[in-house]
Formats: structure tokens, sequence, C-alpha cells
């Protein structure tokens, strides 16, 4: 079955992008989780006429001051389309890492576009990054052919980015 999508150009892409990391910053957000994300390949199902279901596996890898990690099998972005619309955007994935203090810990994240924006609920294992479980948090996608980088961005607490301040330093 063959899809037509239209997309926007690099240009609006990234204006999206910047635009979207302005309004984090100036909320007085921080960037918490960057994940790197390679696609490595598509399914495409049509369970009743008019209704697609687009699966695109990944994988990919964390790099950023508060954790580092790497993307574990079975990571992967669900959209949903009806009549060639949008119905919901869902990608769903393990890391597998360290946090800032070099502890080993597992981040779960749940990233969902229901036609307002992508809106993640992060859990972590770890107690550094507990701030993370149930916390507001906002995504904003830089994307590229390869597949997007996703910025993960909310309300640190104060000593948690002063413990990343120091461990940079260290």
């Amino acid at each position: 079955m063959e899809m037509k999508m239209e997309f926007p150009s690099m240009e609006e892409l990234m204006a999206q992008y910047r635009a979207g990391v302005e309004e984090q910053l100036r909320a007085g957000r921080c960037e918490v989780l960057r994940i790197d994300v390679t696609l490595t390949g598509h399914t495409l199902e049509e369970p009743e006429p008019g209704r697609t279901i687009l699966t695109l596996p990944f994988t990919g890898f964390a790099d950023g001051p508060w954790f580092r990690g790497e993307i574990q099998p079975g990571a992967a972005d669900v959209q949903r389309r009806k009549n060639g619309e949008i119905e919901r955007l869902c990608a769903d994935y393990w890391l597998e890492g360290r946090d800032y203090t070099g502890q080993a810990c597992r981040v779960h994240v749940v990233n969902v576009d229901e036609g307002r924006g992508w809106k993640p609920t992060v859990t972590a294992d770890s107690d550094a990054l507990r701030f993370l479980n149930g916390a507001d948090c906002f995504t904003v996608m830089e994307m590229r052919r390869v597949g997007p980088i996703v910025h993960i961005y909310t309300d640190a607490p104060q000593e948690s980015r002063a413990s990343v301040a120091a461990a940079a330093e260290n």
C-alpha cells in the first residue's frame, strides 16, 4: 500500500525546533534528556479501510549531562492515521545507561502526540533522576532524515541542577 504524505521543508522544521527550544528556556525549564534516534525500518498495516498503522522501529542513544545510555531493543514509534490524518503518535522505549552520579539505571520514555504536540512521560529507577517520575515534561523534536533528536525538558530541582553542574566540572 502506498501512502502519500507531505512534509515541511528542512527550513520550516528547523524554525519549529528553534521556536520550541526558546519556549522551553523562557519557561525556565532545562533539557534533561537528549536522545539521538536512528530509524531502522517500517511496517504499514491497514486494519480496516481508511485506517493505517505505521510502525517505525528505532535504535539510538542518550547523551547529556544528566544521563548517558543506549536505547534498548523493541523501541518503536507507532503512528495511527484515519483517512490520512494523524490520530495518535506514540514512541515507547527504554534506555539503559548511567545517571550523572555514575550509577547504572534505566529510563522509560513514552512520548505521545494526539494532535497537540508531543507530551512525554518519563520514569527512572535512579535516585538521582527520581524527580523525572511524574514530572511535567515537554518534548522538542529536532528533525533529521535518519530520525529525530528528541529533547526532553522539565523543571529540574535546583539541587539536581547544581549536582549536574558539579559532576560536569569533575
